[in-house]
């Protein structure tokens, strides 16, 4: 499994459930709204170079509160991209603070709005995003 790490997140291809999981930590409160898009942008790499089908990320840990600006720099330019590369699941562990949790939850909304056919599902504990992504 090729893992990519630094002290805000990894992320790690399981070829056997062709999925990529990703853990945020809670040094992400630090980013900037740079590391951010650095972030995605390697994580939709490692997408399309795996032709992951699902997405499991673990934002339990997770402190940066994604702005509206980022929110549509999210919808704009990583979407079109994870959808031509072939993802068509992600199931998300929602952060344990409200604003990171808020900001989480909209990005989703806007990703569902743009209606790709991606589906994306909240939940409370890793057991079930696995269970949901049917993780062997």
């Amino acid at each position: 499994m090729k893992k990519i790490e630094n002290k805000h997140v990894e992320r790690y291809f399981d070829p056997t459930n062709n999925l990529i999981y990703t853990k945020w930590f809670p040094s992400s409160g630090q980013m900037s709204g740079e590391d951010y898009k650095n972030i995605l942008s390697e994580s939709v790499d490692m997408i399309e170079k795996c032709r992951a089908v699902g997405l499991l990320t673990d934002a339990l840990d997770m402190r940066f509160a994604i702005t509206p600006e980022l929110q549509n720099w999210t919808v704009n330019n990583v979407l079109p991209r994870i959808v031509a590369a072939g993802l068509l699941k992600q199931a998300v562990i929602l952060p344990e603070l409200l604003i990171p949790q808020l900001a989480v939850e909209q990005v989703f909304e806007e990703i569902e709005a743009a209606d790709t056919g991606y589906i994306s599902r909240f939940f409370c504990n890793i057991e079930e995003a696995k269970k949901w992504l049917g993780v062997k």
